[in-house]
């Protein structure tokens, strides 16, 4: 064996410059897959968030491609090789996080100077590092603080405490934001602001709950402003990190027809927009995977950072009716019937948002061409908003109010101001039922045979300082309470994204109880005292004539002088 006085230290340290070196070379981690102890080798997305980091990183990412280890590395290093460097970890919860600090920096640093590194130079070179940054006497035993004695020392925790720290680590981010979104609110609030001004800031995890997202979502919309530009060190930089990329995430092939024609259309997709050109060894890989997560492998193995934002909200109410409904391209430009009645559907609120759907029941099927949603508005603010969908759709055949229409907002109730404005006979009101859950049964049963216009059902609302969701976002984040409640069955979360969803239930509980008809606007009710007549009046009278034409129906409406088609879903 070579003296260590024969070895070239100097050279060593010279090297310990480049971070790149120390955790290709001295960095031993566990591989879980194979369950032994490896050398690192940086991967090429993991190079590529060394080559652009900047102080506060976004780190939207696949699952299993090594950015956990990699932001566990840099924490090696800076524990070793710099001096008086303050980190912390934060994850899901304290336990995770002192697994952390074991898995990625504890253990690494015990395993060096030791026989698994077969080089002598290196080994020899491993002991007197071990030597000059010593675990303090203190902390050898502790799980969620090690100190060295560069002065440097990483705290695994819950929530950062105190001030100071040169960098913090917050995995998971995706999965908190999700499901504690308090919990998220307090990290960006709090935690990331005891951070100094020019020390370093990770937030890495996989995206949860599609175009929610909560705090992540949010700190990644702000961070796409300013991409591109010259950040300063207050700006997130963003590096999404794929799947693609990683060698291990394909599939040997031998017959290229075994590629269905929905994955070559997604393989034209992302090399169109995105310039990505997948192997087909990629692509078979990618078409098992996604046929087993389904509308899961948005978040879990996205292709390009857009994607994230297309899965639904995982744990969500309806959530497999929400993928059925995205697997089955129900959502696209559905069109207006003017042979069929108009319905809306209303939840109502007092001092929070009130929510309508607008549908058409044609054949069976409901058939929503746009939702609205606003709040803290005067009824009449909603008599004119009906009054409005009058003239755009001919006429609301009916107006179908939850059973508290007439407790709502104090004396006369919202039901009234309908009443005043001559709109009594359109008025349903869907009677209470027992239980929410019977409702939200009954509302999967419309949803199996829903079709949602692309646009008038993803329309978000601004409402002063807050943004409303649209309807599909609200079905796609409606979701129940993790666990039971003092011994009660689990409920649906009170949110803002409830409403829309209770205003939908609305159509599933009238539906139930057999109080939408597709044929009610053909049918003499009587006169209407609005102004604008009955579905009846208007339509008999104005109709001169309908023919079939190559299966459609043209109508022409002496009103309007027009020739309209049927209007479907296409």
């Amino acid at each position: 064996m070579e003296s260590s006085k024969n070895i070239d230290f100097a050279k060593y340290f010279e090297k310990c410059k480049d971070i790149k070196w120390v955790l290709n070379n001295m960095y031993w981690i566990k591989d879980d897959k194979n369950d032994r102890i490896v050398k690192f080798k940086l991967w090429p997305e993991q190079e590529k968030i060394l080559d652009r980091m900047h102080h506060k990183m976004l780190l939207p990412k696949a699952r299993q491609i090594g950015i956990s280890t990699l932001i566990g590395g840099i924490y090696f290093y800076y524990s070793l090789f710099k001096k008086d460097v303050k980190m912390s970890i934060v994850d899901k919860n304290e336990d995770f996080s002192k697994k952390k600090l074991d898995e990625k920096v504890k253990r690494p640093y015990e395993r060096l100077g030791t026989d698994i590194e077969e080089d002598e130079e290196l080994r020899e070179f491993g002991k007197l590092i071990k030597n000059c940054a010593l675990i303090k006497p203190e902390f050898r035993r502790s799980t969620s603080v090690i100190e060295f004695t560069t002065g440097s020392r990483v705290e695994a925790m819950s929530s950062i405490r105190g001030d100071g720290y040169g960098m913090a680590w917050v995995s998971e981010m995706g999965w908190i934001s999700a499901n504690y979104p308090e919990k998220a609110d307090e990290i960006r609030s709090g935690c990331l602001q005891a951070v100094a001004p020019k020390g370093f800031v990770f937030l890495e995890g996989t995206f949860e709950r599609g175009k929610i997202g909560g705090v992540f979502k949010d700190m990644i919309d702000s961070a796409k402003e300013v991409a591109g530009q010259k950040l300063t060190h207050e700006d997130y930089r963003i590096v999404f990190c794929s799947w693609w990329k990683q060698k291990e995430y394909q599939l040997e092939i031998e017959d290229t027809s075994l590629i269905s024609k929905e994955t070559r259309k997604y393989q034209e997709k992302v090399r169109k927009v995105k310039g990505i050109n997948l192997t087909d060894q990629q692509l078979f890989w990618y078409q098992k995977k996604r046929s087993n997560l389904k509308d899961a492998m948005f978040t879990q193995f996205p292709t390009y950072l857009e994607e994230i934002f297309m899965g639904s909200a995982t744990g969500s109410i309806y959530e497999e009716e929400m993928m059925k409904i995205k697997e089955e391209s129900r959502i696209k430009r559905v069109v207006w019937d003017r042979t069929k009645p108009v319905y809306t559907f209303w939840d109502i609120g007092d001092d929070d948002s009130t929510a309508v759907w607008i549908g058409q029941k044609i054949f069976g099927e409901f058939r929503w061409l746009e939702y609205w949603s606003s709040r803290r508005n005067h009824p009449a603010v909603y008599v004119a908003k009906v009054k409005e969908w009058d003239q755009k759709y001919d006429f609301i055949d009916k107006i179908y109010f939850p059973h508290d229409a007439k407790q709502k907002l104090g004396r006369g109730g919202f039901t009234d101001h309908f009443y005043d404005a001559g709109m009594r006979n359109r008025i349903k009101i869907v009677p209470k039922i027992d239980s929410t859950w019977n409702g939200i049964a009954w509302t999967r049963t419309i949803l199996d045979k829903s079709w949602f216009d692309e646009i008038g059902c993803s329309h978000e609302f601004k409402v002063g300082e807050i943004t409303l969701p649209s309807g599909l976002t609200c079905l796609e984040s409606y979701r129940s309470t993790d666990k039971k409640d003092n011994g009660v069955d689990k409920k649906p979360v009170k949110n803002i994204f409830t409403h829309g969803a209770d205003a939908i239930r609305t159509a599933g509980e009238a539906e139930a109880r057999g109080l939408i008809m597709e044929t009610s606007g053909l049918i003499n009710r009587g006169s209407d005292n609005s102004g604008y007549g009955s579905f009846t009046n208007r339509h008999r009278s104005g109709v001169k004539f309908a023919k079939k034409i190559n299966g459609r129906t043209n109508v022409n409406n002496g009103n309007h002088n027009e020739s309209r088609r049927t209007r479907h879903a296409k």
